[in-house]
């Protein structure tokens, strides 16, 4: 896999991602040979869906995850109607379905390494498919007790812990390592498509015909990826060879990320900002019913607000060319604790739904930052197991934390928890960017040009670092405001010929003699 192209790519790589050369072997990490090579990136946004494989997993994943967002808002409104509003109910259904990756996302990533990925794909949705169908007709029978959700959860949960990292890692064998970055961006794109009209189908539908007919739908949406799955190509399938079995293989993993201080960073930060910032699917449930009273139409509304910033926030990120710099994972991370604890205090509905907009962006740049850093930077042997620690880095701690969320909710008001996470979120970014500030030579410069902003420089990178979030906004201001003076110029200069010719008219003698 590349890591992007040409020799500023190269230099961004050294500066702050992963360690020079002459540290790997300090640190212990794999060789500069067995990273991935560079390529160069062309063909735009959506330059992934020109390959034939990546269009049709690209196709079905998206049926299917609108459907599993349907069958998420339709899950946490049943368990609301089982338990008579009980928000710790709806923390231990969210932890049961985060649970079982604390025990198995890393020896997934191991699974993935040597099995075909295509084929175990296939059995995982089989088997989500089958859960969310069996709960749906139970609910739709009126026969679902709170212990089936919460055994349902726990099937999901078991499921899941395999599908993130064999999902992730599978994604590097659609597409060439040059377009890894738009790919990733791309599925997070189709995603949080799902994700504004999962939320919003599944609103209405609750609140038509109830939660057991949206749950059976919603398993059935499965479909849709099996036989995307069966119709891929394997022949043009970009696959490692896969790794032989031996015992230590997952240790082996762990050793691998804890060698490599650029990926612990990442891991790091992932584990804090999910853990206790990404928790909207319980966080907002709580607040459109506790707080404002509201029912399902205003909980998928709230779902699709954030939504629609994340949609942005793919989509900045599909134009990248480059690996995403450790100073972009951690400014997008900061800027996204910042708005949600703002969140906790915002008591008007539509103002909660307008600022989820900026939070959704910069909560999908940030993983979408964290994703791409970790898969580019990998040895290709090793990533079905880093996937999987990655895994676990993104959802273990939900587990823990899930089941809080409502006791806080009680005892502290139903904004506390986003206060709260919007808190740890930004300080976590802090203290780990205070920790790279300490151990790399990074300069601070002011400049006026395209726009004022702070310029981080590295002092080990020779040239400019346009790679980084202060210029990137700078350069994006800078077209924003040319295109609204563009936009502006034409009506200007249509006034101004309208008042000129205004003028003229009124100094003719006839107008004159007119007006007398």
């Amino acid at each position: 896999m590349d890591q992007s192209a040409g020799q500023g790519s190269e230099r961004a790589t050294r500066a702050d991602g992963p360690p020079a050369a002459k540290d790997r072997k300090d640190s212990g990490s794999t060789n500069s040979d067995d990273r991935p090579a560079a390529e160069p990136a062309t063909g735009g946004t959506f330059r992934s869906l020109r390959i034939r494989n990546y269009r049709l997993y690209f196709t079905g994943n998206v049926i299917c995850q609108t459907g599993t967002w349907m069958n998420r808002v339709a899950q946490d409104w049943l368990v609301l109607q089982l338990t008579n509003d009980d928000p710790v109910a709806l923390g231990i259904a969210t932890a049961l379905q985060f649970g079982p990756t604390l025990l198995l996302s890393a020896w997934a990533g191991t699974i993935a390494d040597r099995v075909d990925k295509r084929v175990l794909l296939r059995w995982i949705q089989v088997v989500l498919g089958a859960a969310g169908v069996t709960l749906g007709i139970l609910a739709w029978t009126h026969a679902a007790h709170i212990m089936h959700v919460y055994i349902a959860c726990l099937v999901v949960g078991i499921a899941a812990a395999f599908d993130g990292p064999v999902r992730q890692a599978f994604v590097s064998e659609l597409v060439p390592s040059r377009d890894l970055t738009n790919a990733v961006a791309l599925n997070s794109l189709g995603f949080n498509g799902a994700r504004i009209v999962g939320p919003a189908i599944a609103g209405l539908l609750i609140a038509a015909v109830d939660t057991g007919p949206v749950m059976t739908f919603a398993g059935l949406s499965y479909i849709a990826v099996i036989v995307s799955l069966i119709l891929i190509n394997p022949a043009e399938l970009r696959r490692s060879p896969p790794a032989p079995r031996r015992k230590g293989q997952t240790r082996e993993g762990l050793r691998y990320v804890l060698r490599r201080p650029d990926l612990m960073l990442v891991m790091v930060l992932v584990f804090m900002v999910a853990t206790f910032g990404m928790n909207f699917q319980v966080t907002l449930a709580i607040v459109a019913r506790i707080v404002f009273g509201l029912d399902a139409d205003s909980y998928g509304l709230l779902s699709t607000a954030i939504a629609i910033g994340a949609l942005l926030g793919a989509l900045l990120s599909a134009r990248r060319s480059r690996i995403p710099r450790q100073r972009l994972l951690l400014g997008t991370a900061l800027g996204f604790g910042i708005l949600e604890a703002i969140l906790g205090f915002v008591h008007s509905y539509v103002l909660l739904a307008i600022l989820l907009i900026p939070t959704g962006m910069l909560m999908l740049s940030f993983v979408n930052a964290a994703n791409s850093m970790v898969q580019l930077t990998t040895t290709p042997s090793m990533r079905g197991r880093v996937m999987g620690i990655y895994t676990l880095a993104f959802l273990g701690g939900a587990p823990f934390y899930s089941p809080l969320i409502g006791v806080l909710a009680e005892h502290f008001g139903g904004g506390a928890p986003l206060v709260i996470g919007g808190v740890l979120s930004a300080g976590a970014a802090l203290v780990l960017g205070g920790w790279l500030l300490r151990t790399k030579d990074v300069r601070f410069q002011v400049r006026v040009a395209p726009v004022p902003h702070v310029h981080l420089q590295n002092a080990a990178v020779d040239g400019d670092d346009d790679e980084h979030l202060s210029e990137s906004v700078a350069h994006s201001l800078q077209r924003i405001g040319g295109g609204a003076r563009r936009s502006v110029r034409p009506a200007v200069r249509a006034a101004r010929r309208a008042r000129s010719a205004g003028r003229r008219i009124a100094r003719r003698p006839g107008a004159r003699r007119g007006r007398r």
